[in-house]
């Protein structure tokens, strides 16, 4: 058995092995959930690379938080990440104008496609948190809130003048725990494609009579709204959306929506 495994295994047993940085990769996942799993893992990969001088214990692992491989090797009692930066921050507050108060919610709107696609090639990976929030930035400076929500398909929730985005919790009786107390749930946004947008009538409109002309575009952003998930009547202004991106099952809050000025 290889001798590098051997020092890890028996760290692993002594519950001295740590992972070291911030990283969030498959390999940080199996070793605190699947630890058996992990292991095994690791010493295939190890016997593999068992004639190399000085292996690195773990190669290639893919970060979510931040985008990049990550290589790391064993020291001390620590597996230490040849990249020590990483994408960290989890609240993130973007800024859109609702001219007309309109506001329409869905997860990729009607006629979306050929409007707005191409601001993903910017950030085109969407496996891990900073090209999320990256393409998030994109979109709203061409008035629209996008981000990222899984599969979670969120409710609306309003509270007062504000517009949360998530879902409610239930205990073991099955028994609903409000996410936002008191407030009023106005419909959900379906995220099969796992975003939820959200912009002003008239800026989708503009943008599709831009790319398809004034008769055929005002024709499609009608359709737009028609089909959207939720449609909230709103004070026109600029709105605020702060946006989590560490959310736990407890309490399931992706963002808030709020009036900032006129």
């Amino acid at each position: 058995m290889n001798s590098m495994y051997k020092i890890i295994e028996q760290l692993a047993k002594e519950k001295k092995l740590t992972f070291d940085g911030e990283h969030s990769t498959n390999s940080n996942y199996m070793f605190n959930q699947h630890q058996k799993d992990f292991l095994n893992d690791l010493k295939e990969e190890l016997e593999w690379q068992k004639h190399r001088e000085n292996p690195s214990i773990i190669r290639n692992a893919y970060c979510f938080n931040c985008g990049e491989y990550i290589t790391y090797e064993l020291k001390d009692e620590k597996l230490v990440p040849n990249k020590k930066e990483c994408f960290t921050e989890t609240k993130f507050i973007v800024e859109i104008d609702v001219p007309t108060g309109k506001l329409m919610f869905d997860d990729w709107f009607k006629h979306a496609t050929p409007l707005l696609e191409y601001l993903d090639d910017k950030n085109f990976d969407i496996n891990n948190n900073k090209t999320r929030v990256g393409r998030m930035y994109d979109y709203a400076e061409q008035g629209m809130f996008h981000f990222f929500v899984g599969g979670s398909s969120p409710t609306i929730f309003t509270k007062d003048a504000a517009i949360f985005i998530g879902n409610d919790e239930y205990d073991d009786e099955d028994e609903i725990i409000p996410l936002i107390p008191d407030s009023e749930e106005k419909g959900y946004v379906s995220t099969e494609l796992r975003w939820v947008s959200a912009c002003d009538y008239s800026t989708y409109e503009k943008l599709a009579m831009a790319e398809f002309g004034e008769k055929e575009g005002k024709k499609k952003a009608k359709e737009a709204l028609e089909e959207a998930d939720v449609i909230l009547d709103v004070e026109p202004g600029r709105y605020r959306l702060t946006y989590y991106t560490d959310v736990k099952e407890s309490y399931e809050l992706y963002g808030k929506i709020e009036k900032i000025s006129q």
